[in-house]
Parts: C-alpha cells; structure tokens; sequence
C-alpha cells in the first residue's frame, strides 16, 4: 500500500509533533534526539544532522519546527519529496530513526489541465 504523504506549499513553515514509546509501546524519554532534512528528489541534504533537545518527561511530547528557510524548491520542478530523519537515542543505548515524508509543492510550476465543458 502506498503512503500518502502531506503537501506543503514551498516556503511554508511545518510543526512536526513528536512522542516516544519503546518497543513495548510504553512512552520512553530518549537521551538524545537529532533531526536532518533531506530532498530526495534532488538528493541533497536541505538541512544538516542537529541536535535537538529531547522532551523533559515520557509523557511529553516534543514539538519540531522545519523552518521556511529549509522548505524552499532546489531546483526549479513543481513538486520535491522531502523527507524528516528524526534519530532517537533510548536508555538502553539503542539508536531508532524514524522518517518522516512530506512533499513541496510550487503552485507557479504547477500545470493545470482545464477540461472542456460541454453545453
């Protein structure tokens, strides 16, 4: 099954709401968290490996922030996969990455197909 992911408009700024669970699926505080951004339709890197701060308790969630700054077009197409990289180091030393896609979309690019209408 394809997943579907969400479309932004390029530019647009993206709150991502994060919480952690172990294997188990009870809520966990990881010890360290970093976040990237990469486009792969392009394959480059649009926002590099950095640290973020990891949430106070297990029950908390983490809200990040992809800032406009990093969610511009790369070359001029009318739409670009982006994709999230959060890695969550846990207590018991284990690193999980978890990928988040999203799309960019730049409505000027954009081809819009007008059917005929018919009388």
């Amino acid at each position: 099954m394809a997943t579907i992911s969400p479309i932004f408009d390029a530019g647009a700024t993206i709150f991502l709401e994060l919480a952690f669970t172990d294997r188990n699926g009870a809520a966990v505080t990881p010890t360290a968290l970093t976040m990237q951004v990469i486009d792969k339709t392009n394959g480059q890197v649009v926002y590099p490996t950095t640290s973020v701060t990891p949430p106070v308790s297990p029950q908390s969630t983490l809200e990040v922030t992809i800032p406009a700054s990093v969610n511009q077009m790369t070359r001029a197409t009318a739409k670009q996969c982006n994709v999230v990289i959060i890695s969550a180091t846990y207590p018991d030393g284990s690193i999980t990455p978890s990928h988040f896609p999203y799309e960019l979309c730049n409505p000027s690019l954009l081809l819009v197909k007008a059917s005929p209408r018919t009388q």
